[in-house]
């Protein structure tokens, strides 16, 4: 029986992206396939057992062989790449050392792109022809046709603006390099919708008063961890900018609405494993500016426009240029949405179901 944990119970901050995103998708695409639990206690002991997120700073997960079969899945090892901006502190290097050791537990290993595969044979010491590569889809609700969320109904309940604007789909690390993507935005004089619960705080503190804001600012511990430095000087930029659009999370029908009727999508990136929202929006005939990275030119080939996302000039330029909807942003839309048809659900299906049953 192919098993799949499940761990988003007992991770709610999992659930919009990242792991808990994985967990969604694999459900929707299995279907009876696969058995999910949310309790390791119920994997039989003639199992293919799944763990589809891999948390190298926290208790792992397994620390024996339980299933016949054991397959981890893991997105990418950026924190490992970058210490010296994931700091861990001794319960992390504790867990750390136990993630490494149960490695050993696995079978195989399954990855979402060849970049991550290299990078986990690089700093995981794993070998190649035991890493799977299985390109991630979207949710069903994003890859399907539907009628779209009307423009004012989106911006009575989003308060998007009525000029074109561009989205930021994703999360606060440092490796998504939201300064850059903040200064480009404020030289272009573009509007920019970040999508996201992490970007509840912005709107928390824009409703304080001065003297509240900078008191949150100087002592909150929900901003001030050294590892939220990016995080905070992002907020300092963006606070009493009202081109900055901060919906939080967003449902995936709504979020399918919110791409269709954007510009263009912002995915500037130091590091991915994938670029989920690359594909999410370009689903929606929305093209995206990405980083000039080797991850995003295997995800996106030359469907997308390309940055040096360590100069804020340029990708103001290239924000400014698509301002201007030249002949050939028409075409780049469709160009993106014909890329995303590699990524469809069935495709993944097939290509996740070999990994997961083959010998």
């Amino acid at each position: 029986m192919l098993t799949i944990y499940d761990p988003i119970p007992d991770d709610p901050l999992g659930k919009a992206r990242g792991g808990g995103r994985a967990v969604k998708i694999l459900r929707e695409s299995l279907g009876e396939n696969a058995r999910f639990v949310s309790d390791l206690h119920h994997v039989a002991p003639d199992d293919t057992l799944l763990i589809p997120v891999w948390q190298p700073f926290h208790r792992p997960y397994l620390f024996k062989k339980i299933a016949a079969r054991q397959i981890l899945m893991i997105f990418d090892v950026i924190p490992l790449k970058y210490p010296e901006h994931f700091p861990i502190g001794l319960k992390g290097r504790w867990w750390m050392m136990h993630n490494l050791r149960t490695l050993s537990l696995y079978d195989r290993i399954v990855t979402i792109s060849e970049i991550s595969k290299r990078d986990i044979v690089d700093y995981l010491n794993i070998d190649p022809h035991c890493i799977d590569v299985v390109y991630l889809t979207t949710s069903k609700a994003l890859y399907r046709a539907s009628k779209a969320t009307s423009r004012k109904t989106l911006q009575e309940k989003f308060d998007i603006p009525t000029k074109p604007y561009f989205t930021y789909v994703g999360d606060m690390n440092w490796n998504k390099n939201l300064v850059n993507m903040a200064q480009a935005a404020i030289k272009a004089q573009a509007y920019l919708v970040c999508i996201g619960k992490t970007f509840s705080v912005v709107n928390d503190l824009r409703a304080m008063d001065l003297e509240e804001q900078h008191e949150y600012l100087a002592t909150s511990g929900d901003i001030n961890h050294f590892e939220q430095k990016e995080f905070k000087d992002f907020v300092k930029l963006v606070l009493h900018d009202d081109r900055f659009i901060f919906p939080g999370y967003v449902p995936d029908e709504e979020l399918r609405s919110l791409y269709a009727q954007a510009l263009c999508n912002v995915l500037i990136s130091r590091d991915e494993g994938f670029g989920l929202s690359y594909l999410e929006s370009a689903r929606q005939h929305c093209p995206s500016i990405l980083a000039d990275i080797p991850v995003f030119h295997e995800i996106a080939a030359s469907a997308a426009y390309f940055v040096d996302s360590e100069q804020p000039d340029a990708i103001a330029n290239a924000m400014s240029d698509i301002l201007k909807k030249p002949r050939s942003y028409i075409a780049m839309k469709e160009k993106a949405f014909g890329r995303s048809k590699k990524f469809a659900p069935q495709t993944f299906t097939k290509n996740i179901m070999q990994a997961l049953t083959s010998a």
